[in-house]
């Protein structure tokens, strides 16, 4: 992003000419007692234990010469605690010089010359945040006191309305970029200064930078600096509390200057609410840079590339408890790290396509826009939960506001998809007074890709099986339309209960991806091989833009390859949770399209091969969080006529299957879903399902990367779809779930009755179920789905149901159906002692209904 801009981090790395004093080089004993003789003067004239009084100094050479002494104090031992103490209180009240009303204690040369004097003594201060080597509990709270002092200090200094020129609020920021880097880039030390503090300084920076940006806008070369001094601190879990708390502020006036106020309004804290004054120009720079800042959240799943530093090199040299940099105790927090990271950026992704929560045993209010409340990806309903930001935990320490493609073509998609959405997403001007609201509203500087071509002709067109399908559309058509009424009247409404909602104005799918696709597409697929291969693509990649290449300059992680010996908190398993925040954000983007919006191809694709890596990888009978993320967010993906979304058919029955299949109570791994919910979607899924094989019929489903079982069509599919409707219903015990999938087999019995009325005959549905390898040809026909559908409604009825009344009012819907269902002739019915005459048509009675149970 910054390419072309100079970095300041040798100012940041090397303040040597800033910070020492020429008593420096006087023996240690001579300058402490400079030291202690000079500020002890100054600081009685404070007003801290007596009445303040006027300052003796009163030349500019005074002043300078005082100075030197304090800068010196500044960096003593901590055992001269009383003299930095003074040192300290003497900075402190001199920087309100830059006040509408300064202490009495300023000499008159700091208030003639407020900022050059403060920017001298932002520099000093620096020595104060230096680790010292005698690091015992008691120096570092003493320490940590005298920082907190200058911290609240540097806060009013940014709150108040001072006379702060831009190169004062240049330093300033410089400052609090040195300090944090003092404390936050070495490895994690349990109990040492930075350890206590690293929440502290990176509120303050967070909080004055906010300020910057709304009052003096900084300028690129310190934004670049801010950018990699973070990916030094990425180790720290605080870095991204603050910056995901941050984002979600700016988010929240974003929206609102984008969208106006009756779109659905983000909930912010007072506390993290950024300033009134600040100009929608400058909150929509401010949003695109600060999402940048920690360069790309997935380089956080890589220890190697975390510790490629030379604080953790140095710290490894240096320590025989370490052998590398990558085995450090403090990276086993990096999948917790990554995890926040990614759900923050899955909490953005529910902001853009308003997600919201409908009110629970509340009166909806008209007098303002839907509150949204954020949750795990891992909830059956994304909008509803506790997920707070920032976290509870740290709140007391915050300071914010007071096609059919083999295993290489998976890559080299994924890969040109990175470069892709970086380019449209990264770019950004220098100033604050260009617009950009992030690719979501457009921009007349970097609009989006044009729209693709349509792609939207009927499968069948590149089928012989074109003209056979073609016939029973219209029965498909009425098909799905049964099926989502029929659910929707089984359930009752409680099915959907908690669930939902999108802003009718929310962004568009793809400009959502330009932001945020990169991202959510690598780190759904950390841990696999089509992640390495994936950024090996994008490294080859020359369609990436300056900012793409940017990251890459300043971090390792497609560049350093994983070490064998990683230790065991810091393996690939490790990362599921993050990996499953980015699966449910991928699958709500997508399940967010309107009608008629159309997705670019490389997007679809991108998505199709993920979810099919996922959706393939199982192991053993319990459900892992990544396919629970995709269950609980996916459910009406088939609904929303996808191009080329039906590559997923198989993969999906697998997965559906795999939960609604199981004997035993559903459990999600390492994880407190409910079995009942995780069911539900399984459920919807399965229904949005069932209407497919008969309107395709024998097409073959081309599966996103060719794998070891035979292709198949999709009316070889149907048997095992309906056998896995009758299974569920064998088994369900939650009323909801049952309602779900007796509307769901209404619709089958209707729909098989209607195919075969358009197609005169039964051959097409027997021969596909035998090349299926289904044992019961005949129960794959109408009047054998209908016979089966009977015995098992009534049998439900008489044993399990009979206490649950919406089930049982919907099971006798449901034969009230049937007995309206005209199936066509087959001979002989299946539990019936008497034939029926050829060519005519039968009805069956609710009595005969009862004669066959």
């Amino acid at each position: 992003m910054y390419q072309d801009w100079v970095s300041l981090s040798i100012a940041v790395h090397d303040r040597e000419a800033e910070t020492r004093s020429v008593l420096s080089r006087l023996p240690a004993p001579a300058g402490q007692t400079v030291v202690a003789a000079v500020v002890r003067g100054i600081a009685s004239t404070l007003g801290i234990a007596s009445a303040p009084q006027p300052s003796p100094l009163s030349a500019a050479a005074e002043v300078d010469w005082c100075m030197e002494v304090i800068c010196h104090g500044l960096s003593l031992p901590l055992s001269e605690h009383d003299t930095i103490r003074d040192c300290v209180n003497i900075y402190c009240e001199w920087l309100t010089a830059l006040l509408p009303a300064p202490k009495l204690c300023v000499p008159d040369a700091v208030q003639q010359r407020p900022n050059h004097y403060s920017r001298r003594m932002l520099n000093h201060l620096q020595n104060l945040f230096v680790p010292r080597s005698d690091q015992s509990i008691d120096t570092i709270n003493r320490q940590a006191v005298l920082c907190h002092r200058v911290l609240r200090t540097v806060q009013s200094l940014s709150n108040e309305p001072a006379r702060l020129e831009p190169d004062t609020w240049s330093t300033l920021l410089l400052f609090l970029l040195t300090v944090n880097d003092s404390l936050l880039s070495p490895p994690t030390v349990k109990d040492d200064i930075g350890d206590q503090m690293y929440e502290r300084v990176l509120g303050v920076l967070f909080e004055v930078w906010i300020q910057a940006c709304c009052k003096c806008f900084p300028p690129p070369p310190l934004w670049k600096t801010f950018r990699e001094s973070c990916l030094h601190w990425r180790h720290r879990p605080g870095l991204v509390d603050q910056w995901s708390a941050v984002m979600t502020a700016l988010t929240a006036r974003l929206l609102e200057s984008m969208y106006g106020p009756g779109f659905p309004a983000l909930a912010v804290s007072e506390e993290d609410a950024v300033p009134a004054s600040m100009a929608p120009e400058a909150v929509a720079q401010t949003w695109y840079r600060m999402l940048h800042t920690i360069g790309n959240p997935v380089e956080i799943s890589s220890a190697a590339a975390v510790s490629s530093t030379q604080q953790f090199l140095q710290y490894a040299i240096s320590s025989e408890a370490v052998i590398e940099p990558h085995q450090h105790p403090c990276l086993s927090q990096l999948p917790a790290i990554f995890h926040r990271a990614v759900r923050a950026i899955s909490l953005l992704v529910n902001a853009f396509l308003g997600v919201t929560e409908p009110p629970l045993n509340e009166s909806t209010s008209s007098s303002g826009p839907p509150v949204r409340k954020e949750s795990s990806v891992l909830s059956p309903s994304p909008g509803s939960g506790s997920g707070v930001t920032p976290p509870a935990q740290r709140r007391h320490t915050r300071s914010m506001g007071s096609g059919s493609a083999g295993k290489g073509s998976r890559a080299s998609i994924i890969g040109g998809l990175g470069s892709r959405t970086a380019s449209a997403s990264s770019q950004s001007g220098p100033a604050p007074s260009q617009s950009t609201a992030g690719g979501v509203g457009g921009s007349s500087e970097h609009p989006a890709p044009p729209p693709p071509p349509s792609v939207t002709q009927p499968l069948q067109a590149h089928s012989p099986a074109a003209a056979a399908a073609a016939a029973p559309a219209p029965a498909a058509a009425a098909a799905a339309a049964a099926v989502s009424s029929a659910a929707a009247a089984a359930a009752g409404g409680s099915a959907d209960s908690g669930a939902v909602s999108l802003a009718p104005g929310r962004a568009k799918c793809n400009s959502v991806l330009h932001l945020f696709g990169a991202w959510l597409f690598e780190a759904a697929l950390v841990g696999t091989s089509a992640h390495s291969s994936a950024k090996h693509t994008q490294g080859q990649s020359k369609r990436a833009s300056a900012a793409y290449l940017d990251s890459r300059k300043s971090s390792t992680s497609s560049q350093t390859p994983e070490p064998a010996d990683l230790p065991a908190t810091v393996t690939a398993d490790k990362f599921e949770r993050g990996r499953a925040e980015a699966l449910g954000a991928l699958c709500r983007i997508f399940c967010a399209k309107k009608t008629s919006e159309e997705i670019l191809p490389s997007y679809l694709a991108s998505f199709y091969l993920v979810l099919h890596e996922v959706l393939s990888d199982r192991e053993g009978t319990e459900v892992s969080q990544n396919l629970a993320a995709i269950l609980l967010n996916c459910s009406s993906l088939l609904q929303l006529d996808l191009d080329g979304v039906n590559c997923l058919l198989p993969a999906l029955t697998d997965a559906v299957h795999h939960v609604i299949a199981s004997p035993r109570p559903i459990t999600v791994r390492d994880s407190d879903v409910s079995g009942a919910a995780l069911r539900r979607a399984s459920v919807r899924l399965l229904v949005s399902m069932l209407a497919l094989p008969l309107h395709f019929q024998g097409l073959p489903v081309r599966e996103p990367v060719p794998g070891d079982r035979p292709p198949v069509s999709f009316l070889q599919l149907r048997p095992r779809l309906v056998g896995l409707l009758v299974t569920g219903l064998q088994q369900e015990a939650d009323p909801v779930n049952c309602q779900m999938m007796l509307g769901g087999l209404l619709m089958c019995v209707q729909d098989s009755a209607l195919y075969e009325e358009s197609c005169h005959g039964l051959h097409d549905i027997s021969t596909a179920a035998a090349a299926a390898g289904s044992q019961h040809v005949t129960s794959d026909s109408a009047r054998g789905l209908y016979v089966r559908a009977i015995y098992l409604v009534c049998h439900r009825l008489m044993t399990s149901w009979k206490a649950e009344l919406n089930t049982s009012l919907a099971a006798l819907e449901l034969l009230a159906g049937l007995a309206r269902v005209r199936l066509q002739h087959q001979g002989r019915l299946e539990g019936e002692g008497e034939g029926i005459r050829e060519g005519e048509e039968s009805q069956i009675t609710v009595f005969e209904m009862e004669l066959l149970c």
